[in-house]
């Protein structure tokens, strides 16, 4: 499996990776498009993500865009996509773009900051360290769609430095614990049972049934049986 760095995906990196064997990638992003500078501790980094259309669910990427699932007809790439889940508030988003703003008036030169500015389509992220009152919101949106559906696949991720003493308050390692905590709570009350799966077996799951998770193919395109 692979994560790329700031999420960094095109066609011909997706493709190489495919053809060197990687069986599933957890790089994308639904929804999010950002291109542009950003700070990254005393560093001024220029970073560009696209992943503007991906669905929230895992998809055999086209060989001709690796944001989306492959269509009827179009060359399917021999890997798997399992973007990072994510929830929708518009409250959520003001704030991310409030704090994106507030970066921008602490940098030396403003003007290089998100100089191709972040979007998304209203979704958004949340890593597993991530301050609990927003990372229920993903929690409670995979909760309804396993009870909707008969299971769903939670994909997250946090950074060793955030559980590093002297975190912030959107993410700190004593969210990761509440985190956790909060999950199985919450799948105690509305009677759903979790259990915690490692890639290799989300694969297995994928093989088994192409359209587990709600997994997206050129055949479900198509709307052929997988």
């Amino acid at each position: 499996m692979s994560r790329t760095g700031w999420e960094h995906h095109t066609n011909a990196s997706l493709r190489l990776f495919a053809e060197l064997g990687v069986a599933l990638d957890f790089s994308a992003v639904p929804g999010r498009r950002t291109s542009g500078f950003r700070v990254a501790g005393a560093a001024l980094v220029h970073e560009f993500k696209d992943w503007a259309g991906s669905p929230e669910h895992p998809y055999r990427p086209s060989a001709a865009d690796y944001r989306r699932p492959a269509r009827p007809g179009e060359e399917q790439l021999d890997i798997w996509e399992v973007p990072k889940a994510a929830f929708r508030s518009p409250l959520w988003r003001a704030m991310s773009a409030l704090r994106s703003a507030v970066r921008a008036l602490r940098t030396a030169d403003p003007s290089k900051v998100f100089a191709g500015p972040a979007w998304h389509s209203g979704l958004n992220t949340a890593g597993l360290a991530t301050h609990p009152r927003i990372f229920r919101y993903i929690a409670s949106q995979k909760m309804a769609e396993a009870a909707r559906e008969g299971r769903a696949l939670l994909s997250t991720s946090f950074h060793a430095d955030e559980l590093l003493p002297g975190g912030t308050k959107l993410t700190d390692a004593s969210h990761l614990s509440a985190n956790l905590r909060g999950l199985l709570t919450m799948a105690e009350r509305r009677g759903v049972r979790v259990s915690f799966v490692t890639a290799s077996e989300v694969h297995a799951a994928l093989s088994e049934d192409p359209a587990a998770f709600g997994a997206q193919t050129a055949a479900s395109e198509a709307g052929e049986r997988p």
